[in-house]
């Protein structure tokens, strides 16, 4: 997959889609088993997001949130029940719900795709529940550094589709 297309190649763009979980975002009480890993694969997917600038492939990771599966009938036989409670928002999708969402947000060229309104949310308030230390300057903390963002994250890329202009492809990874 590392392989640079041929000038020539009619080949479909590369892309690595990964599938993490809206935990990511947002912890809850019953999944500190679950929530680090799935925290784990959204900064993969942002890092090689990044790395695959160099070999023309894209990233994409995708957030569900509930979904009805055999899985989810037996984690409900041993999850708290205050985990039953702080899940009472999330209405659920079925599994070909959220891969048609899924399917959505990378058809549209989303990084980060959620499947429902509340993993929008979720998303959206990616602090996460972490006690802030000064409420009010972290919250002004945050907006900066979302516009900031707006033009350092494109500023990094470009950085990374400049040395790899000047430099090529790196030809193995050091």
């Amino acid at each position: 997959m590392l392989r640079a297309p041929t000038p020539s190649s009619s080949a479909p763009k590369r892309t690595l889609i990964f599938t993490s979980s809206v935990l990511s975002f947002a912890p809850i009480i019953g999944y500190a088993q679950y929530s680090p890993a799935k925290s784990a694969i959204r900064t993969l997917a942002d890092t090689l997001r990044q790395e695959c600038l160099l070999y023309d492939i894209s990233v994409s990771c995708c957030f569900p949130g509930t979904i009805y599966s055999p899985g989810f009938d037996q984690e409900n036989i041993t999850k708290p029940e205050v985990t039953k409670v702080l899940e009472g928002a999330d209405e659920g999708q079925t599994p070909d719900v959220v891969a048609q969402q899924c399917l959505k947000g990378l058809q549209k060229g989303e990084m980060l795709v959620t499947t429902s309104f509340l993993g929008d949310l979720m998303k959206g308030g990616m602090w996460g529940m972490s006690p802030k230390s000064s409420k009010l300057w972290d919250v002004i903390l945050s907006y900066v550094v979302a516009i900031v963002w707006l033009f350092v994250g494109p500023d990094l890329d470009g950085k990374v589709l400049k040395y790899k202009k000047e430099h090529g492809v790196p030809a193995k990874n050091s």
